[in-house]
């Protein structure tokens, strides 16, 4: 897919100071202190980064229509545009739902009402830590409050939320998903990789899941869910150069579900994707598919 109608791209943040600290000296910390190795692991790997909104994310929020939800204990802050059958975008993980604003104008202009928000955890709403379970409780209250759900557009972890919501039975007519991760066995070790521990570090994060919620990590994976869901329409874009989730992660995805149209994409990484005007017109037409007759 051609690049050049794309908005011009800005620098992801670098990780947290401390974050890059810790990366140093964790091989050592493993030796020295394995539980606490493990104790950090589970720390990290569910708390997102945090970054401050740029100006023309809060010139987007001021023309919406802002609400709130409180979701497990956290007041999470939402907005809506426009009036419609409902299209809900959800952002990916140290995200905030105005990373999706450019998709919000073609979406009201083909009559839909769009809600963003930004997860607990993330950006303006409350939390410290999050899961995917946050994020699917987040969307399935606002089905709850405003109705039936037509599109979903997901990027990242917000596909793979998607993904499990639908699963779990959030009705949907159609589903976009961005540049999500599928296998969970590659997500967990790229994030070791990411703060230089090793593998068998990986385990910590399982027993946390199982522990909590009495379900495997994998359990809430696309990898596991996507078949669930066969027969809804999937348009899933995922960037050849994208260094938080290899194209080996799309490719699972569509093996696994039966209705999915793949399209992949080049020099648009993880997140410079969710601005190619290719990529959003593609979405643009797909949300304008007549609704499948019941």
């Amino acid at each position: 897919m051609s690049t050049n109608n794309s908005i011009p791209p800005r620098k992801t943040p670098p990780a947290p100071l401390p974050f890059r600290i810790l990366r140093k000296i964790f091989p050592t910390l493993e030796i020295i202190t394995p539980s606490l190795a493990r104790f950090i692991i589970v720390r990290l790997f569910f708390t997102p980064f945090s970054f401050k909104p740029r100006r023309e994310e809060l010139d987007m929020l001021a023309t919406g229509e802002r609400f709130e939800m409180n979701i497990n204990g956290n007041n999470v802050i939402a907005h809506s545009w426009g009036k419609g059958p409902l299209a809900v975008l959800v952002h990916g993980w140290s995200g905030r739902g105005m990373q999706l604003r450019h998709f919000i104008p073609s979406l009201i202009k083909n009559g839909y009402q769009v809600i963003s928000f930004d997860a607990p955890g993330h950006g303006a709403s409350e939390g410290k830590q999050s899961t995917l379970i946050e994020f699917k409780d987040t969307i399935v209250e606002i089905e709850r409050l405003k109705g039936e759900i037509t599109l979903g557009v997901g990027h990242s972890l917000g596909g793979a939320a998607l993904v499990y919501a639908a699963k779990e039975g959030l009705k949907l007519d159609r589903l976009v998903t961005i540049s999500t991760p599928t296998i969970p066995e590659d997500i967990v070790s790229e994030f070791l990789k990411r703060l230089n521990g090793s593998s068998k570090m990986g385990s910590a994060i399982d027993d946390y899941v199982y522990k909590r919620t009495g379900n495997h990590f994998d359990y809430y994976s696309v990898s596991v869910n996507a078949s669930q869901i066969n027969g809804l329409p999937i348009l899933a874009f995922h960037d050849h150069n994208d260094r938080e989730a290899n194209i080996q992660h799309a490719h699972h995805f569509k093996l696994q579900h039966n209705n999915l149209e793949l399209v992949e994409t080049r020099e648009l990484g993880h997140n410079r994707i969710l601005k190619d005007l290719n990529v959003i017109e593609k979405v643009s037409e797909f949300s304008k598919i007549p609704r499948p007759v019941i």
